[in-house]
């Protein structure tokens, strides 16, 4: 914790001209973000029964071809470790709805973790549990 893991990803965003939303997007990872947060959702507009499709910023970033931090990825639901796992592995993204998204060649994806000086993972309550 506070060994500048965000930090060295912001300097180099600054570096290459990125430094700045929507170019370099942060997320912070836990127990209460799911997938749908961060591949999007359908929503209704003004017209009764009529809904649009409003990406989330995990979709923006990777059809845009921006930078995406996610922070805390040991701290994602299954579900986002799975949406994850998609784009490292074939930096594809597989949205529920929408089907196969390919990675802009310009996307990056970075994900830090949180651990503690001895090496145990940090909880948001300030627990400690031993990391695997």
């Amino acid at each position: 914790v506070g060994c500048g893991k965000t930090a060295i990803v912001e300097h180099m965003a600054h570096v290459t001209g990125r430094s700045s939303a929507p170019f370099l997007t942060k997320v912070q990872l836990g127990e209460q973000t799911d997938s749908k947060s961060l591949l999007g959702t359908y929503r209704c507009t003004a017209t009764p029964g009529e809904f649009v499709w409003s990406p989330g910023a995990v979709t923006r970033a990777v059809t845009a071809g921006h930078w995406l931090l996610l922070e805390d990825v040991d701290a994602a639901q299954l579900d986002v470790v799975a949406v994850i796992a998609s784009l490292v592995e074939d930096r594809v993204l597989m949205v529920p709805g929408t089907g196969a998204v390919p990675a802009h060649r310009n996307f990056r994806l970075f994900a830090t973790r949180r651990l503690s000086a001895q090496g145990t993972r940090t909880s948001s309550a300030g627990t400690t549990s031993a990391c695997s």
